[in-house]
């Protein structure tokens, strides 16, 4: 086979182009032919990417959540994908159980299952105040959720650490209102929420937060309102999330959705993907595109 292998060598605090070359080493040893791509300017990743497209039998990324989505949105199809994560929050590695070992990636790279995964188009308000659209293979918040990602963002200097969530967190608790917004799923109107968030995946920030079953390849994801947060809710919820599952926690509400859009008189900010994307009105849909991903098999 013929792989592409794009690194993102600031993923793992660094330790990604070690991983990569080890990885490449096992593939090379078992006989495959390598394209290799680290480092260079954004446009030079997209062009690598959207070579791999007709070169490629799998394409193997080296890097977390932000790099799989960066690659989502390249603006073509791409060959079936393997993760070799090391992000911060390595959300899809963990729903799917991916290694972080190279050598037991490269092997999964060669002979694992591959999946078809439910990618939602996003379509919001930008961070300009223009229209924009993306792609995502894993969430998007409102209200609370996508305020403590702005947060994050305007003072990080550097790879946000699992700690940088704790104190916008506690400071969003305290100190902030959430806009109300009109929530309208699959043409049902949910009413006024201020906080919730709409995932394709079982884990939510963190892989301590599950948010319960959740399947990748039915056309549907999981939309949670949630109640309004205050510290006493974020101790409570994380607890729920930690131990029985999100769904379970009182005042939570779950719906599998095939559409969604949330809008309201104030707008809201909102994250796709971890990222701070802009505020609403947000629309998400799925049914129009899957994405291969390789797992176990």
């Amino acid at each position: 086979m013929r792989f592409a292998i794009l690194a993102n060598p600031v993923s793992g605090r660094g330790r990604a182009p070690d991983a990569a070359r080890e990885l490449e080493a096992r593939l090379l040893a078992n006989g495959h032919e390598l394209d290799v791509f680290q480092g260079g300017t954004a446009e030079d990743s997209l062009d690598f990417l959207r070579a791999s497209s007709g070169s490629a039998d799998r394409l193997v990324l080296i890097g977390g959540d932000g790099t799989l989505g960066f690659a989502l949105n390249c603006g073509v199809e791409l060959p079936p994908i393997a993760l070799l994560p090391f992000g911060t929050a390595n959300l899809v590695a963990h729903h799917l159980h991916l290694p972080r070992d190279p050598a037991e990636a490269a092997a999964l790279a060669e002979n694992g299952r591959v999946l078809a995964v439910d990618a939602a188009r996003v379509r919001l308000t930008g961070l300009e105040d223009e229209p924009i659209e993306r792609w995502s293979l894993l969430c998007v918040g409102f209200g609370p959720d996508g305020e403590i990602v702005r947060r994050i963002q305007e003072q990080r200097s550097g790879p946000i650490q699992i700690t940088d969530y704790a104190g916008a967190l506690a400071g969003v608790a305290a100190r902030w209102d959430a806009p109300p917004q009109q929530v309208l799923a699959d043409g049902q109107d949910l009413g006024m929420h201020g906080y919730g968030v709409i995932s394709g995946v079982s884990f939510y920030g963190t892989k301590w937060w599950n948010l319960g079953p959740c399947a990748l390849d039915d056309g549907r994801w999981e939309l949670f309102l949630l109640p309004e947060l205050t510290l006493a809710n974020a101790v409570r919820l994380s607890t729920a999330a930690t131990w029985t599952g999100l769904e379970r926690a009182r005042g939570v509400t779950r719906l599998p959705v095939a559409r969604v859009r949330i809008q309201g008189d104030s707008p809201s900010p909102v994250q796709v993907d971890g990222d701070y994307a802009g505020t609403t009105p947000v629309e998400l849909i799925l049914g129009e595109r899957q994405v291969q991903l390789i797992g176990p098999a």
